[in-house]
């Protein structure tokens, strides 16, 4: 299975017409705030999910992206990752470009300092979907230990998860903007901070 992303240059939308021009196109609407990986601080997002070959779905993605141009919107980025259920073994041979490992925690509004703080301190990113409750943020790793061992302290103390999943990132149009990552030459994951582990 893929998941297709497109990102839209921010300047100028409204959410409503995003979300109906996301409505034409028959993809889901995202509205990602805050992301702490990124310059690009507000990001209209696509979300598509295929049951194809790669290059099928490079072919729908691209019509989404040709959809979204002709009412105006400026794409900044088309990504496609494929999606790896757990005890999942790879099918495609598609090179892959990087990993990515994403959990979604509830937030009380009290303990968000609390959670970034943790999240800050093992170099991982966070993110929120203005279109969904702000209790919720994403938490996103490049390393899959670092993401299990993350995950595991904000359960301990008391953070609950949603969801997690597994992707590998086989397609990225500009990966340039994730600015906040750093990019050590053969690393996956990209610390902010000096790592301490327990």
């Amino acid at each position: 299975m893929y998941e297709s992303h497109i990102t839209l240059d921010s300047y100028g939308i409204s959410i409503e017409r995003f979300k109906e021009i996301c409505r034409i196109a028959k993809v889901k609407s995202l509205w990602i705030e805050n992301d702490s990986g990124s310059d690009y601080l507000v990001q209209p997002m696509s979300k598509c999910f295929y049951q194809d070959t790669f290059a099928g779905t490079f072919i729908k993605v691209q019509r989404t992206k040709n959809l979204f141009e002709s009412y105006g919107l400026k794409v900044i980025r088309v990504k496609i990752e494929e999606i790896i259920r757990p005890n999942e073994a790879r099918k495609d041979e598609q090179e892959i470009l990087y990993r990515e490992f994403h959990s979604k925690f509830h937030v009380p509004l009290d303990s968000k300092e609390k959670f970034l703080y943790i999240v800050g301190s093992y170099g991982a990113h966070t993110a929120t979907n203005s279109l969904k409750s702000p209790d919720y943020f994403f938490v996103t790793t490049r390393d899959e230990k670092l993401h299990s061992d993350l995950v595991k302290e904000l359960e301990t103390v008391g953070f609950k998860r949603t969801n997690s999943i597994k992707e590998y990132v086989v397609y990225d149009s500009n990966p340039q903007i994730d600015t906040k990552w750093a990019k050590p030459e053969g690393c996956y994951e990209c610390p902010l901070k000096p790592i301490t582990l327990n």
